[in-house]
């Protein structure tokens, strides 16, 4: 039976993500070893907000939704949250 880590990195696969970037941690370590078994390139950073610049960055260059994984699911769901009102947002 697949574990929720497993769900998750499949459902991001089948979003068409390339790339993580974050901070493993023991909080996130069943979906650190959930992307060894993927196609998705886990690019890990030092500090969070590290993970977010980049990712936020990456975004703006190859125009994707970045996604960076940090130890706190909550942090991860706010910036997840804003970076996806900044997509919707129109271009003036």
């Amino acid at each position: 039976m697949p574990k929720g880590s497993d769900l998750l990195v499949a459902a991001l696969e089948n979003e068409g993500v390339d790339r993580i970037f974050g901070v493993p941690g023991e909080e996130n370590l069943d979906v650190v070893e959930s992307l060894r078994n993927s196609s998705i390139k886990l690019i890990l950073t030092r500090h969070e907000q590290g993970a977010a610049f980049m990712a936020a960055t990456y975004g703006r260059l190859i125009v994707v939704v970045p996604i960076d994984y940090t130890e706190n699911s909550r942090v991860l769901i706010d910036e997840l949250r804003e970076k996806l009102e900044k997509v919707a947002e129109p271009v003036a």
